[in-house]
C-alpha cells in the first residue's frame, strides 16, 4: 500500500512540474483543438491542451472539473494535421468515457 502511494505522489509531481513548464496552444493549434472539442460536444472550459517538453500524450484530471490533454511538443511539431488530430480525438473520448463513469457513480450513489 505505501509503495502505491508513494508512486502516485511521485507521479503527481512529475505532471505538475512538467504544466508549470508547459505551453499553451496558440493560433492553428488552439483553433485545431477548439474544432475538434466543439465537434465532440466537449467543454473547452473543461478540458485544456497543453504543449509540453517531454510528457504525454497524456489526459490529466486535475479535478472532477478541469482536466488537461498533455502533448509533447516536439510530436506536435512534427505530426502532420491527421495525426494531431487523432492524438486528440484519442485523448478526448477517454477523458468522455471518465465523464460518463463518474455520471454514473454520482446518479447511483444519488439513488440508494
Amino acid at each position: 500500500m505505501t509503495v502505491l502511494l508513494t508512486i502516485g505522489i511521485l507521479t503527481r509531481y512529475h505532471i505538475y512540474k512538467e504544466l508549470r513548464s508547459a505551453v499553451k496552444p496558440k493560433g492553428d493549434q488552439l483553433e485545431q483543438w477548439r474544432t475538434i472539442c466543439f465537434k465532440m460536444g466537449i467543454p473547452t472550459s473543461r478540458v485544456r491542451l497543453c504543449l509540453s517538453e517531454k510528457f504525454g500524450p497524456a489526459l490529466v484530471w486535475l479535478s472532477p472539473r478541469q482536466s488537461i490533454v498533455m502533448i509533447p511538443e516536439e510530436l506536435w511539431k512534427l505530426a502532420d494535421p491527421l495525426i494531431r488530430k487523432s492524438i486528440l480525438r484519442h485523448e478526448l473520448v477517454q477523458w468522455r468515457f471518465m465523464e460518463n463513469v463518474v455520471f454514473a457513480r454520482n446518479v447511483s450513489a444519488s439513488l440508494v
